[in-house]
């Protein structure tokens, strides 16, 4: 299944005043990973075992204007999001890796996926690394014509502000 993201830009203070409505209005799950970033790469870890992440270099993002969004922003200003597509932005391993780098950071990867309801193919998606907000983006099936992802991330943009 091909997944599309869409990453805008955005206030952290104003997402983290909203997060208590979005819990309330949306439905909403959490994850939790554990990655270690060092100068020979990304490294993930599963079931007590250390795998890399090596970078998929065949995405490519392109610029999507959407009016919808002129009353959030300014009326001056559309929501400006970036699609990627091609696929995930890593290849996860299935070779263990036995040595990690000396000089590395150790994360906590908390993901919070809210969407308008648990079937909904559209949702966004909040990270936190090691309990700081850190990305922000959409994920869908469905590429940004479609009017069920616009519905959906127009919903959801107007909780946020």
């Amino acid at each position: 299944m091909k997944l599309y993201k869409y990453y805008f830009d955005y206030d952290f203070e104003k997402i983290k005043k909203s997060l208590p409505k979005l819990e309330k209005s949306l439905s909403f799950s959490k994850s939790h990973s554990k990655e270690i970033i060092s100068n020979e790469g990304s490294f993930y870890l599963k079931n007590n075992k250390y795998y890399k992440k090596n970078i998929n270099y065949n995405t490519f993002s392109s610029e999507i204007y959407l009016d919808l969004f002129d009353k959030i922003v300014s009326p001056l200003k559309p929501i400006v999001l970036y699609q990627q597509r091609g696929g995930n932005t890593f290849f996860y391993t299935k070779e263990e890796v036995f040595q990690i780098p000396i000089g590395h950071i150790f994360l906590i990867i908390e993901k919070k996926k809210f969407s308008i309801h648990k079937n909904s193919s559209t949702h966004l998606i909040i990270e936190y690394h090691n309990n700081k907000i850190q990305d922000i983006y959409f994920t869908s099936e469905f590429d940004i014509d479609n009017i069920s992802a616009i519905q959906d991330i127009s919903y959801i943009m107007n909780i946020i502000v």
